[in-house]
């Protein structure tokens, strides 16, 4: 999403079911959002990533609405640890109040409670200020120490902020995590041929982002496991089982799994012999009947939306495409599977930017190797079954 999307989404009315409230690493709220724009100078066209959202914590969130962290941090005339805690305890619910303990929302009843304590953030604090009396000290300017510091801001005060735990305490990895655990999950999902939700094959750089996160549901959803995108102690030890099995216990099975996969891997979902193409073409007729609706430039656009939409659906469980509609803000479309007013129809949204420009090639081959790993589940499963009443 760009930001412009971001601030849109927040925009729509209580109620709307695309409207999003706080949002990111930092979970932004809307007012927050709109002023740090202003405040940054960002263009509703950027991209809302992982380093966007990093310069709005730093440069905006506690450097002009909460004032008093930058102030404590680089050691200005007047600041105070009670003062920078009590402001970052305003800025997220869930940070203690330096004063109470609790959460400076708190109220009988509410659902606001602190989850990160006082010495945490006094912890982060003095972290990130020693380090920046160490820039000064080594001649580094003023403005210059600060973005050092901030430079990667998750290792320090902002893995505070974005309510983050000690992944060897509870053994769980999730969205917005970093460093080598993360790196070690990205690298054993990547041998067992994991990919991203933007296709590609997936890159262990430590940083846990939608790619990951798409890779992991995958994964869960292939080994029957609960799909939340989050790498708990279940999660991992399929993981540790997968890579430790691979596929030498069934070379037969896979071999004849492999080969017709590869050979439709080689074909478009336009051309009859691929094994998805008849869901391809349902998809394109729901294309063509939105008609202006549809928003495509060309037929080129049209199709190649078509088939990353076949893709997604097969990658959520659809076996069919009986609806295709364009969401409100136009920037996406939800393809359903069931009746509209059926309470157990099944939908996935698929970005309209990403849908159109993916070329049809790269939609194809993705869709072949999702059948081949919906295969290799199904075979796996049967395996195990008949293991289990031997």
């Amino acid at each position: 999403m760009t930001v412009g999307d971001v601030m849109d989404a927040q925009a729509l009315p209580r109620g709307d079911q695309e409207r999003l409230f706080a949002v990111g690493r930092y979970q932004v709220i809307p007012f927050t959002m709109k002023d740090a724009v202003n405040k940054l100078d960002l263009e509703r066209s950027e991209a809302f990533t992982p380093e966007i959202q990093d310069q709005v914590f730093s440069d905006y969130l506690i450097t002009h609405k909460r004032s008093a962290v930058r102030n404590y941090i680089t050691d200005a005339s007047g600041s105070s640890l009670n003062g920078a805690q009590t402001a970052l305890a305003q800025e997220w619910a869930s940070i203690a109040d330096p004063d109470t303990g609790k959460s400076y929302y708190d109220k009988p009843g509410g659902s606001n409670h602190a989850s990160i304590t006082n010495a945490e953030t006094e912890n982060a604090l003095n972290a990130m200020r020693q380090s920046y009396r160490q820039a000064i000290e080594s001649g580094v300017a003023p403005e210059q120490a600060w973005k050092q510091i901030n430079s990667q801001p998750p290792q320090q005060l902002a893995q505070t902020q974005q309510h983050k735990r000690d992944a060897a305490q509870d053994g769980k990895l999730e969205q917005g995590e970093r460093g080598e655990q993360v790196k070690h999950l990205q690298g054993q999902l990547a041998q067992l041929g994991a990919f991203g939700r933007d296709g590609k094959s997936l890159h262990a750089d430590g940083d846990f982002g939608g790619n990951t996160k798409h890779a992991v549901e995958q994964f869960q959803r292939e080994h029957g496991l609960q799909i939340d995108g989050v790498a708990g102690q279940q999660t991992q030890a399929a993981l540790a089982k997968a890579l430790t099995q691979g596929t030498s216990k069934h070379p037969e099975h896979t071999a004849a799994l492999a080969a017709p996969a590869q050979a439709a891997s080689s074909l478009l979902l336009s051309d009859p012999r691929h094994p998805d193409n008849a869901m391809y073409n349902g998809a394109v007729s729901k294309l063509e009947a939105l008609g202006e609706r549809g928003g495509f430039a060309n037929r080129k656009e049209l199709e190649q939306a078509a088939g990353q939409i076949v893709f997604e659906s097969k990658v959520s469980g659809l076996q069919r495409i009986d609806h295709v509609v364009p969401n409100k803000s136009g920037d996406g479309f939800f393809a359903v599977q069931g009746e509209m007013t059926d309470p157990a129809m099944q939908r996935v949204f698929v970005d309209r930017s990403q849908a159109q420009n993916q070329p049809l090639e790269n939609s194809s081959r993705q869709a072949a190797e999702e059948s081949q790993r919906q295969a290799t589940q199904v075979q796996a499963q049967e395996t195990s079954s008949r293991s289990m009443s031997m």
